[in-house]
Formats: C-alpha cells, structure tokens, sequence
C-alpha cells in the first residue's frame, strides 16, 4: 500500500492530514510521528508539546508550548575535550564500585556539539571536542546549555552510537516510520461517503472524526533500538515538523509558511522528510583529527512514494525554506538541535569505526559495547501515533503523504576535503585521572552555511 486512495472530493472546504509516509529508499507506506515525554515516566513533560501516553501512544499535549528555560548570554563558554577512553575507564571503575554516575559525565562535561575529533597515537587517545556550557537539567530527558538553550550531549546516547552506529555494528544509518493500521483506507472512504459540505465552525469537530476513522500509526525505526533517543527524537522531531507543516502549530521563526497556506493544487501525494545536510567532512593529511561543519539537517521534499523531488511548487517551497531556517528553528526549539546533535555523534562514531581510529589509538573497546558490563539508561519510543489532520476553507481534499528521518552516515563521512593545521586540538595532555579538559573558547566565528540538499532519486 503506497497511499490512502480518495474518492470524492470536498467542493468548498479542504482536508489535509498527516497519512502515511515512504522513506526516499523503500516502497513500504509509513507515517512520520514524534515523540516526547509523558505518562509512565517516558521523559517527563517536554516544551515541545508532545507526550506518550499509557498505551505508547504518541499525542499532543494540549497546553501551550512554553519554553521555561532562560537563556543567559552572558554565561561562560568554553572548548571542551573529551578523551573517550578515559571517560569509558572512569565509568567502569565507578560502576564497579557501585558508584552512582554523576551528572558531569552523564552530559559529557556540558558539550553542545560535537565539531571535532582528534587521535593522540603517542598516549593511545581518541578525543570529541567542541562548544560546552553549564547545564540545566531540570529536564533530564533533554538538559540545556543555559547559554544557547541548545540540548548538551549525553553519554547514553554516545554509548548508543558506538554500539549501533559505529564499531559495534555495520550500520550508518538511524531513522524512523509509522505504518497505517489495517483498514485505514477503508475507514476514511466510509467517512468521506458520509460527509458532503462542511462549515468553518464544524472543522474541529470534522478533524477529530477523521483522527478517529483514520485511527493510529504503528511506530517503527531502524539503524537503532526503539529504547533509545536515537529512536525517540527522531520522531519527535519529524512529528513537530509535520505539524508546522500543515498548520496545526505556530510557526516560531521568520521566513517559514506553512504547506497549508501556502497549497493551490498540485499532488494528492506529498512526503518532507529529514536528512543529514552537511559541507564535506574535514581531514587532516595524516588522518588524524577531523571537523565536522555544516548545518546537520535538511528537508526533502516528493510527489512520489520513490524518487526525490516534487511538481508542487508549494511543498518544495516549504521543504526549501525549512532548510533555510533550520538554525534558527534549532534555537527556537531545542528538538531540532537534538537531532542535530545525535547526527554528529553519529558521524564520529561511525568514522571510527570505518577508519579504525579506536584501532590506531590503541583503545580497547570490548567493555564499552558489552550492554552488561556496559549498561545504560533505556527511554522507550512511541510503539503508534495518532494521525494529524487540519482543514482550510478552499480547494479540495489532500492527503499528504510525507517522511520520517533518515540519516545516512556513509554519505558524510566519504565527503572529505584538506583541512589545514588546526588551532582546536587539545591544548594539553590529559592529566592521571582527567577525562575532560576545558579551554575559554574563541569568539564566536559565522557559520559556514550548508546548500540545500540535492535532489537526486537513490
């Protein structure tokens, strides 16, 4: 089933809605959905208006989304570098000792991005550096540098990464999709059938009947455990994009219009999905230290349940500008900077492991992806979700059938240029016992913006 086949359509009132979705590389139909935290301690509340509820259902919280973080651009910043193996070495003797982990090494020292990664062959060292600030993790589902508010890094979703997107594994790739339940496309023609024309003052009672002749979206993801925020914010994020998408959220940023108001005609079938967008990976000449550069994320957007690209002027418009914004919505809300974030973990660890810098550094990895030995904290993702649906008072019936996320590493990390001699590598050795060593940063410099993400069929 590559879509939900309509048969009338609305004369004076449009009905958009979230329905299924296809990943740029299989025909399988999927929906994309979010996640958050909610009910049954998944998370706790999040700003970004989402939650799971008892039953694993993704929803929407029905509050305002309130970000109660105050941001002070006057804090500290600093360059921060971490030594993994001295990280990894600290937590197993902690652990050993039945020692609690403290919130120092759960947030990797404040980290809240990961740009470079440097192998020290002399003292048998592989670092992850990059910007660290102090911390507020009132919400320990997503802490936040109180500086820029972006998410800081956490060592789980390390530990995830090595084990599923580097040397424990041969993926590079994470992502997530919803599949429709059985008897959807059945469900929405009995519903059409019964509806010929309906007034501006009856749309929400008309959504929330589509919501349930529609009924929910299986959740399932791959590249990544479903216990993991690999998993969860994958979806969240898509879920939240769908929703500026169709115009059931407000839109944060400037410059970003929604595809509902923006639509005239064009396909029934429309599918925006994530992808990683980013300038080529930068490489020392003895293969030694790495920066990674470019904006992370980018929107895709197609008519087809196969190939990139899209005749609706309207949705590339909407998948080009989402791109444009994409910094700008990643400090209006944190979970794109979340994503963010766990693409770059994941192209570290998977340059690791494609290169063999563990190897080159000398550094034993065996206890790290022993999940026994190793354990570490498990958030479980929304196993369905609930469908999105919205109307406009013009035009006819649309059903948009868009993403997901899908990361693919591979691509990144072969994309390789020069980089000259670097003033980011670690000011110093590490001392005996120390895993992390912070340096004022430097001013801050422009980002290098990204282009837009090709359009090419996979």
């Amino acid at each position: 089933m590559h879509g939900i086949q309509v048969g009338k359509l609305f004369t004076r009132v449009a009905l958009l809605l979230m329905a299924v979705a296809v990943s740029p590389n299989t025909t399988v139909a999927q929906l994309a959905g979010g996640g958050g935290g909610g009910a049954g301690g998944v998370g706790g509340g999040t700003a970004q208006g989402v939650y799971i509820d008892t039953n694993g259902v993704l929803r929407n919280r029905k509050t305002a989304r309130v970000d109660r973080l105050r941001k002070d651009r006057t804090a500290d910043a600093s360059l921060c570098y971490v030594s993994l193996p001295k990280l990894f070495e600290e937590m197993r003797q902690m652990l050993e000792a039945g020692q609690e982990i403290p919130e120092r090494m759960k947030y990797l020292d404040g980290l809240v991005q990961l740009t470079h990664l440097f192998v020290d062959t002399e003292r048998h060292d592989l670092i992850i550096a990059g910007p660290a600030e102090t911390w507020d993790a009132s919400n320990p589902y997503r802490p936040r540098g109180i500086r820029t508010g972006r998410p800081v890094l956490q060592l789980d979703d390390l530990i995830a990464a090595l084990r599923h997107i580097g040397p424990g594994s041969s993926n590079r790739v994470f992502g997530c999709t919803l599949l429709p339940e059985d008897g959807a496309a059945e469900r929405i023609a009995a519903y059409q059938k019964s509806v010929r024309q309906i007034h501006p003052r009856e749309r929400e009672q008309a959504a929330r009947a589509m919501q349930r002749a529609i009924g929910n979206f299986d959740a399932s993801y791959y590249g990544v455990p479903t216990d993991t925020r690999y998993a969860m914010v994958s979806v969240e994020a898509d879920y939240l994009m769908k929703r500026l998408c169709l115009g059931v959220d407000p839109i944060p940023v400037k410059g970003l219009k929604s595809h509902l108001l923006e639509r005239v005609g064009g396909s029934l079938v429309n599918r925006f999905w994530f992808v990683a967008n980013y300038e080529p990976l930068l490489v020392s000449p003895d293969g030694l230290a790495f920066e990674i550069q470019g904006q992370g994320l980018g929107l895709l957007a197609s008519d087809s349940p196969h190939d990139v690209g899209t005749s609706n002027p309207a949705a590339q418009a909407f998948a080009d500008d989402f791109t444009r914004v994409i910094p700008q919505l990643e400090e209006a809300d944190a979970v794109y900077a979340d994503l963010h974030n766990l693409s770059n973990l994941a192209i570290a660890t998977s340059l690791i492991a494609d290169d063999r810098l563990h190897e080159t550094a000398g550094w034993d990895m065996s206890w790290v992806l022993d999940e026994t030995a190793c354990p570490v904290g498990k958030i479980q993702a929304p196993t369905k979700a609930e469908s999105i649906v919205n109307y406009r008072n013009k035009g006819r019936m649309t059903i948009i059938l868009g993403g997901g996320v899908s990361m693919q590493m591979s691509k990144v990390i072969q994309n390789r240029e020069p980089l000259g001699e670097t003033s980011r590598r670690p000011p110093r050795k590490f001392a005996e016992g120390e895993w992390s060593i912070q340096v004022e940063a430097e001013p801050d410099r422009p980002p290098r913006r990204s282009r837009r993400p090709r359009r090419r069929t996979r």
